[in-house]
C-alpha cells in the first residue's frame, strides 16, 4: 500500500491520489510521528482486510463455478439472476437463457409451483426439497432444491440456492427395486413349481 505526502493538501490532491492507488495521504505540514503511525497501521489494517477478502472471494467463486450441483442467485420473488455452468449440464439452459426465468417455471407439476411460491412469499427456506423438473430438451430431472434468504444493503434480499441432481442416483434406486422383485418373484415360481411337481410325480 502506498502513502503519498503532499504539500497542498485539498480535496482534489486526495481524489486523484485514490485514483492512482494511493491508500492515504498526508500533509507535510501537519506530518507528525504520532499520525505517520497512526495511519501506517490504518492503511495496513485495511490492505490486509482487503486481500482476505480478494482471497475469500476468489474461492468462493472457484467453488461457486466449478461445482458440479446447479448454484444460483435469484431476487426474492425467485426469479434467476444468475448461476453457474452446471445449469447447462442440468436443465439445458445457459446462464444468460435463465434471464427472466424462475425457479419454479421448470416443476412438472402446477400444484407444487404453487406451494414453492408460496414458500417463497413467506420467505421460507428450503433444504433438500425433492422435486421433479423439465429441461430444455423435456428431460425429467430429480432435483433436491436447497434454498436461504439473504439481505443485502437497503433491505435487499436476494436468494441463494442450489440444485442437487440424483437422477442418476434415483434411476439406480429403481433398477435395484425392480432386480430384488423380479429375485423374490424368481423364488417364488421355483417354490410353486416344486410344490406342483412332487404331486404330480405321485
Amino acid at each position: 500500500p502506498i502513502i503519498m505526502i503532499t504539500g497542498k493538501g485539498d480535496q482534489k490532491v486526495d481524489k486523484k491520489a485514490m485514483e492512482y492507488g494511493a491508500a492515504d495521504y498526508l500533509v507535510k505540514s501537519e506530518l507528525e510521528a504520532e499520525k505517520l503511525e497512526r495511519t501506517m497501521r490504518y492503511v495496513l489494517d485495511r490492505f490486509i482486510s482487503n486481500q482476505k477478502l480478494a482471497e475469500s472471494e476468489t474461492k468462493y467463486r472457484s467453488i461457486f463455478e466449478k461445482s458440479r450441483d446447479m448454484i444460483f442467485i435469484a431476487d426474492q420473488s425467485g426469479k434467476f439472476l444468475d448461476a453457474n455452468d452446471s445449469s447447462a449440464r442440468i436443465l439445458g439452459y445457459s446462464k444468460s437463457e435463465l434471464e427472466g426465468k424462475f425457479i419454479y417455471d421448470f416443476f412438472d407439476n402446477d400444484a407444487e409451483k404453487k406451494l414453492f411460491q408460496e414458500m417463497i412469499i413467506k420467505k421460507a427456506e428450503a433444504v433438500d426439497i425433492e422435486k421433479i423438473l423439465i429441461s430444455k430438451k423435456e428431460q425429467k430431472r430429480v432435483c433436491l432444491i436447497s434454498m436461504s434468504f439473504q439481505t443485502y444493503v437497503e433491505n435487499n434480499i436476494k436468494i441463494h440456492g442450489v440444485f442437487h441432481d440424483i437422477t442418476k442416483r434415483r434411476k439406480a434406486e429403481n433398477d435395484l427395486a425392480t432386480a430384488e422383485k423380479l429375485t423374490v418373484t424368481g423364488r417364488v415360481v421355483r417354490m410353486i413349481g416344486h410344490e406342483i411337481r412332487n404331486p404330480l410325480t405321485n
